[in-house]
């Protein structure tokens, strides 16, 4: 069996088959129950990458980031509300998806929350309608996102059932990674416009990065969250999650090689403090 083979075989096993096993150091699970000790240090993250670049049949259901991200939810949101029962929803049947665009290609942000009143007087934008806010963030997505780029949103684009202001921007690859609005109460995506939806999304690179909406409770060592949901809340500086909300950024989108430098930050212990993504960024850039 080859080294891809065997990730592919640690991929299968524990994480779908048994909750225990999901709970156990990752190191500590590859040593003992599958006898691969030659994967002790690879990185999990490599390990799913790798384990997609070499089956792209394996289904998204077979990836531990799903299920790991679904215990997660359960034990913070419990089985009853509405947040878990969408988020559970588009795992299912959305699954786990690999971002391989370079990092200067990509910009990302979330929780536009189109057509969403409300989220003015709750998240204190400085709009004084929806529409306003409607067009500032489509404007924004048009001057912020070049020809060829890819443009990942990270969750929540419109709210409820808000109608589509405009067409979506064109001429650039669109990823969503599905938040707890994006769906229909029969699963289906309110907007058609994206090429990719995941439920779960992971980018290899220094360090690996995991997408999800909400931001992941427990995150494997070794990686940083980038997760939006939280809206004007920021982690502390520790945290190793990275909120890419759109009033964490001046709702605009931001590209993912300033994101990624910030969680090599985190990783390190020296990430700068700051009331917003973007001025953490903007500190380690000085």
């Amino acid at each position: 069996m080859d080294f891809a083979s065997d990730k592919i075989s640690f991929l299968k096993f524990p994480y779908r088959s048994s909750p225990l096993l999901r709970r156990l150091d990752r190191d500590a699970c590859l040593e003992q129950f599958l006898g691969f000790p030659h994967l002790r240090g690879i990185n999990f993250c490599e390990i799913l990458f790798l384990c997609f670049a070499s089956d792209p049949k394996i289904e998204p259901m077979q990836s531990p980031l799903v299920d790991i991200y679904r215990d997660d939810l359960r034990e913070v949101l419990g089985r009853g509300g509405k947040t878990y029962r969408a988020m559970s929803l588009a795992l299912d049947k959305y699954g786990e998806g690999v971002l391989d665009a370079p990092d200067e290609k990509v910009k990302v942000w979330s929780d536009l929350h189109i057509g969403h009143a409300n989220i003015i007087r709750y998240c204190h934008r400085p709009f004084r309608s929806a529409e306003e806010m409607d067009a500032a963030l489509w404007t924004n997505w048009q001057l912020g996102v070049e020809q060829g780029e890819t443009l990942v949103c990270v969750g929540d684009i419109w709210f409820g059932g808000a109608s589509v202001p405009r067409p979506v921007p064109k001429g650039h690859q669109k990823i969503l990674v599905l938040g707890n609005h994006d769906l229909t109460k029969g699963g289906n995506v309110r907007v058609t416009e994206f090429d990719q939806v995941k439920a779960v999304l992971t980018s290899l690179g220094d360090p690996p990065l995991v997408f999800t909406h909400l931001p992941l409770p427990n995150v494997p060592p070794g990686i940083v969250n980038v997760h939006g949901h939280t809206h004007e809340k920021i982690a502390s500086p520790e945290s190793p999650h990275i909120n890419v909300s759109v009033e964490q950024l001046e709702y605009r989108p931001i590209v993912l090689s300033r994101l990624r430098k910030l969680a090599r930050a985190i990783l390190a212990g020296i990430a700068p403090d700051g009331d917003t993504t973007l001025k953490r960024v903007q500190q380690i850039e000085q």
